[in-house]
């Protein structure tokens, strides 16, 4: 038999049973466990005596469906507020792996406008040289009809200094043929005047002697004159 004092103090207890336990919806498995197997034991009636001082109010809570469960130690408390403190641990560490991905999402950001910007430069610099390229190979095919038409003016040099050199060849022939012909049309064409001609005359004899005297006139003008003329 439990007496009148220690009814009041399960009754007491019952009624000033934290909110935060009752409600809490994470305590201990082995507890629920236990809270469970004392509800399904049936509890021993208390007797009270009537002439004993003990109030009413507290008569009504012992009286209530609630009387007689297990009272929740105090224990729970200090693991929910363990557990309220692993839980504000690890939403700090959320929060701070959040920041963080917000930063380096933001350091993304910003790598991704350089990139689009180098992307749009390169994109302009391709552009560039793809034009560079053109007239490169347009350079290309006028210097290799520069260089054909090169080759031939070339050949073409080549061609007229050999027909220079045959003109050449050929003046100096004709010029040699020239003189040959002059000089045997001077030869043929040699004719002599104001010379006295006799009958039967030697004229290498007579040739010399108006040699001879073309000689002294020279040495001695006025001797002998003589001309000679060609046709």
């Amino acid at each position: 038999m439990v007496d009148n004092t220690t009814c009041a103090n399960i009754a007491g207890a019952a009624t000033s049973t934290p909110a935060n336990a009752i409600q809490s919806p994470q305590i201990n498995g082995s507890f629920l466990q236990a809270s469970q197997s004392f509800n399904t034991m049936s509890p021993q009636p208390c007797s009270f005596n009537n002439n004993s001082n003990f109030p009413s109010s507290q008569f009504m809570n012992m009286a209530s469906p609630g009387f007689g469960q297990f009272n929740m130690p105090t224990t729970p408390n200090v693991m929910y507020s363990q557990q309220n403190t692993d839980f504000i641990s690890v939403l700090n560490m959320l929060l701070s792996r959040m920041d963080n991905i917000d930063k380096k999402l933001c350091q993304l950001e910003t790598i991704q406008s350089a990139m689009n910007t180098l992307t749009v430069k390169c994109e302009c610099m391709d552009k560039k040289v793809s034009q560079i390229e053109i007239k490169i190979r347009e350079i290309e095919q006028s210097r290799e009809y520069d260089g054909t038409m090169l080759e031939n003016l070339n050949k073409k040099q080549k061609e007229i200094e050999l027909l220079t050199g045959r003109l050449k060849d050929h003046e100096h022939l004709m010029q040699h043929e020239v003189t040959d012909l002059k000089c045997r049309s001077m030869r043929d064409n040699l004719l002599f005047f104001k010379i006295p001609e006799e009958k039967d005359e030697q004229c290498e004899k007579k040739y010399w002697t108006s040699w001879n005297q073309n000689y002294e006139s020279r040495t001695h003008p006025g001797t002998l004159n003589c001309t000679v003329s060609i046709e």
